[in-house]
């Protein structure tokens, strides 16, 4: 009886062990797995107790409470998260800064690489009353629907801007094979425009010369091939006798930063400091200087309000070296410096880093570039895309040709 006694209580204690090894290693494993996927700080949602007021925290838990207890309709959780997550960014009051869905980006990828489907409309300020047309590309739908700079948007398809969210527009301007019907003002007069959505190869470089020793480039955008292209051009202007050159980046809104370093370094002299960014915590990167090879001639750019961002910096850092007067308006004054961040559903974000400075300090910010010769356009040309200015009746080009040639007044 107590042998047998004996093997209960061993066998009992065995049990106990046993079980006890198997809680403890299961709340270690829960632990780990719980600390390491949940309470990780970057995998759970926290804030700046010093920032944030509890009572919005406690509003949002409250409506996060009330719409998984009491929301009547069906819902797909991770839209709710998605929705968070963009109005967490347009939280930020940063127009440059912008979550992108995956069609969203794949659109602005094309764009940057110079082939996407779209109208053609570069877009300068889009509120719930209207969209205000910056400028419109060539051999584009909305040029051939004569679609012009300056324009306001206030109806799609006979309905106002308010009535459609910002997607369902985005979708309509960016859905191949889609007529769509815009209400436009422009200046006193309203007008209606019909244009379909189409594939768009875009053409960002464009070159003339003006006369027997003056060359001119236009360059509308900042694309991916835009420095190749300007190289070919620039080659064939000088081969056909260019020795001052009138660069145009009127209505040129940007693009890629890189792509207008490159134009820059084969135009300012050796080792000439060209631009860098200061970022949040006041830290000067990214100095980049140019390097031997320069365009030794005398040159003029003519620039605008909807001269911005790329655009801007070159303009800026050709003054600042001494290598260009500038003519024109002042430009529109978006300086900063942006980064993307792809995600792996294709959706992205896109945000504001820095901003630029170039070799005289001066940060262009919201404040935009004065020229050195101001030239507003003739009344009749305000709102016309550069391209479609006759020539006679285009001041600025001919005041910066004038000033080439010694011909100024001033």
């Amino acid at each position: 009886m107590k042998k047998a006694l004996k093997w209960i209580c061993a066998f009992l204690a065995a049990a106990v062990l046993i079980a006890l090894t198997a809680v403890i290693s299961f709340k270690t494993a829960y632990n780990s797995f719980e600390d390491e996927f949940f309470l990780n700080k970057s995998n759970k949602i926290s804030f700046n107790e010093d920032e944030v007021d509890a009572d919005i925290i406690s509003k949002f838990m409250e409506i996060k409470r009330r719409i998984e207890t009491e929301y009547f309709l069906e819902y797909d959780e991770n839209n709710l998260v998605e929705g968070a997550i963009k109005g967490m960014v347009d939280g930020l009051g940063d127009p440059y800064t912008k979550y992108y869905s995956a069609q969203e980006m794949k659109d602005r990828e094309s764009k940057l690489q110079g082939e996407y489907v779209g109208t053609g409309i570069s877009v300068s300020v889009q509120t719930e009353e209207y969209i205000l047309v910056g400028s419109v590309k060539d051999d584009t739908p909305a040029d051939y629907a004569e679609i012009k700079a300056g324009d306001r948007i206030v109806a799609i398809d006979g309905k106002t801007l308010a009535e459609y969210t910002n997607d369902e527009i985005w979708n309509m301007f960016t859905e191949n094979g889609r007529t769509i019907v815009l209400s436009i003002i422009r200046g006193e007069e309203s007008v209606e425009a019909d244009l379909t959505v189409n594939n768009i190869v875009e053409q960002t470089v464009f070159s003339e010369m003006l006369d027997p020793q003056t060359g001119y480039i236009r360059i509308s955008m900042f694309d991916a091939n835009c420095s190749a292209d300007f190289e070919t051009e620039i080659d064939g202007l000088l081969k056909k006798g260019m020795k001052q050159l009138i660069l145009d980046l009127r209505n040129n809104s940007g693009g890629l930063a890189s792509e207008m370093s490159r134009i820059a370094d084969s135009i300012l002299p050796d080792g000439e400091l060209m631009y860098y960014e200061i970022d949040r915590s006041g830290e000067k990167k990214n100095v980049k200087y140019s390097d031997a090879k320069a365009l030794s001639i005398p040159i003029v750019v003519l620039v605008n309000g909807s001269t911005a961002s790329a655009a801007e910096v070159m303009a800026s850092m050709m003054r600042d070296s001494g290598s260009a007067e500038l003519v024109g308006t002042k430009t529109y004054g978006k300086v900063a410096a942006q980064i993307t961040v792809p995600f792996e559903d294709g959706t992205g974000l896109v945000f504001t880093v820095s901003q630029y400075y170039t070799k005289s300090g001066y940060n262009i910010q919201d404040t935009g570039l004065l020229p050195d010769k101001e030239i507003e356009p003739m009344e009749e040309y305000k709102n016309t895309s550069v391209q479609y200015i006759p020539r006679e009746n285009d001041v600025q080009l001919n005041a910066a040709l004038e000033l080439l040639n010694g011909e100024s007044d001033e």
